[in-house]
């Protein structure tokens, strides 16, 4: 007499020990070539997704969640925003999370909130330098869409030595001094504020 029993089971990619096989081509986590089935990596819990190499959590992809980024306004709806940086420990020192849908970060020094708004969220945000910028999209109304290019300085200024510059580069050149075959590269405009109310603009090659 044979008896059956059917029980859940939960299952693990890993390997014994987490050390990989000898076999070639070398084992991974991926999916057969010959499936229509996607490959998904997915957490059905609220739960965020992260990344890690060497020990250290590089992505942090955001579970369905709400926080605040700049003190003076209230909390920004996050949900799906991803966060790059070498070190996600170090970005901590800012918000809970990513800024914007896509958050580039540095390794240090992205405590600078101040400068994000409310409007900031269908874009990429960078910090780190202890600077801030986006770019994306601004909503003004329904359908009504503007195109942004957002740089700032630390708030503790009125104004900075922070300018938007527009630069083109070509193949490099170590006897070029100046130029698109520099290591600078050749500057075709910069926009400079001078007073919260007014910014310079340069055309040319400075």
């Amino acid at each position: 007499m044979v008896t059956l029993f059917l029980v859940p089971l939960q299952a693990q990619v890993t390997q014994l020990g987490n050390f990989p096989g000898t076999l070639l081509p070398p084992d991974y986590v991926g999916w057969n070539g010959s499936t229509t089935i996607p490959l998904e990596v997915r957490h059905n819990g609220n739960q965020p997704i992260e990344f890690w190499t060497d020990s250290i959590q590089r992505v942090e992809l955001n579970p369905t969640e709400s926080y605040v980024v700049n003190s003076s306004f209230g909390a920004k709806t996050a949900n799906g925003w991803m966060l790059l940086s070498p070190d996600i420990a170090n970005f901590l020192s800012g918000a809970n999370g990513p800024y914007s849908l896509l958050h580039l970060a540095a390794a240090t020094n992205n405590a600078q909130t101040s400068s994000d708004r409310p409007w900031m969220n269908v874009g990429m945000t960078l910090t780190g330098n202890s600077d801030h910028s986006y770019v994306g999209q601004k909503a003004r109304a329904a359908d009504k869409t503007d195109m942004v290019i957002h740089w700032s300085d630390n708030p503790a200024t009125w104004y900075g030595p922070d300018r938007l510059r527009f630069l083109f580069t070509s193949g490099y050149s170590s006897s070029s001094a100046s130029g698109a075959y520099s290591e600078e590269g050749l500057e075709g405009m910069r926009l400079y504020p001078v007073t919260p109310d007014e910014v310079n603009v340069g055309l040319g090659d400075w």
